[in-house]
């Protein structure tokens, strides 16, 4: 990483690493260039082992996201689907997460998509299926939501914020 955050004139690297790379797709498909991106994004996370995180626009074009990355040698496994609340479709992200993919939930507290009940209800769907490992919370917040712990319990609140989000940061040998 550079230690200027990329704001001079030629990269000075830091000692620090990033720990995921991020990629994006558009509304309900991949265009060209993404496609591109894609290649790129898969090809440095090969050769670091890092995971790859997905900017799904409202949710949308999840299943594409990992054909691309699988085509490109990187497993539903390594991947974490940003924004998939956004579509709050449990049996759309039970196929997601059947695949291997990880959901990251971002909307807690923000109530300009949608009140925090769907996601929690949501969450407790991904729970009753026993796949509450496959879910990461992320937010603009910065608190953890006691509403969670009331309706699922302490175990699942720990599980989301503490115990499933490390398994993503650990680089993997490639093909992992």
């Amino acid at each position: 990483m550079d230690s200027h955050d990329w704001d001079f004139p030629r990269l000075i690297s830091s000692p620090h690493k990033a720990g995921i790379i991020k990629l994006g797709a558009s509304c309900h498909r991949i265009d060209r260039h993404e496609e591109r991106w894609f290649a790129a994004g898969a090809a440095a996370a090969r050769s670091t082992g890092v995971a790859v995180a997905v900017h799904t626009e409202i949710g949308t074009a999840a299943h594409a996201a990992l054909d691309l990355l699988d085509k490109h040698g990187v497993p539903a496994g390594r991947v974490l689907l940003a924004h998939t609340d956004r579509n709050p479709d449990p049996e759309l992200h039970l196929d997601l997460i059947a695949r291997g993919a990880h959901l990251v939930y971002d909307t807690i507290g923000r109530i300009k998509y949608r009140p925090d009940s769907v996601v929690l209800d949501l969450i407790e769907r991904m729970a009753e299926a026993g796949k509450l490992g496959q879910i990461c919370l992320g937010t603009d917040v910065g608190r953890k939501s006691s509403r969670l712990r009331r309706r699922l319990g302490h175990e699942a609140v720990e599980t989301v914020l503490r115990y499933a989000p490390p398994r993503h940061f650990w680089p993997k040998p490639d093909g992992a």
